[in-house]
């Protein structure tokens, strides 16, 4: 009988054992901020390195978790979850069996599309009441 094939990051591995033998592609995107949010003291490339690593570890599901769901403004068909962290999946193209991380959200963090939100409500709210220090 055949090993059951598994998906490949890099050279590792990973736990989507349910998606066969689809690859699964890490976008720049999601390595840069896996490194600015999550390890900011590693060059860009150990941290890609460590994300590869990370990813391998981790299960896919079709609903993100709680504390995810609560914030995300974005939907995606499938989320990797590696502990704290977020991936969430979108397909490559439409007849395409290889899955994207287009980003990286750890627990306490939000997206660009809420962070992007968040702040335009900020600028719409009128200004009286708020002071600015000065630093100079």
């Amino acid at each position: 009988m055949p090993a059951a094939p598994v998906c490949q990051v890099g050279r590792a591995a990973c736990a989507l054992h349910f998606m066969k033998t689809e690859d699964l592609v890490i976008s720049k995107h999601a390595a840069e901020r896996f490194h600015s949010r999550v390890r900011p003291t590693l060059d860009p490339d150990g941290a890609s390195a460590e994300l590869e690593r990370l990813v391998s570890l981790g299960d896919v599901v079709v609903e993100p978790p709680r504390w995810f769901a609560e914030r995300q403004r974005e939907e995606a068909p499938r989320y990797l979850v590696v502990g704290d962290l977020v991936l969430p999946l979108r397909p490559l193209g439409s007849a395409s069996r290889r899955w994207c991380a287009v980003t990286c959200i750890a627990r306490g963090g939000i997206s660009e599309k809420a962070r992007r939100s968040r702040n335009g409500r900020r600028r719409a709210r009128p200004r009286e009441g708020r002071v600015r220090l000065s630093h100079a």
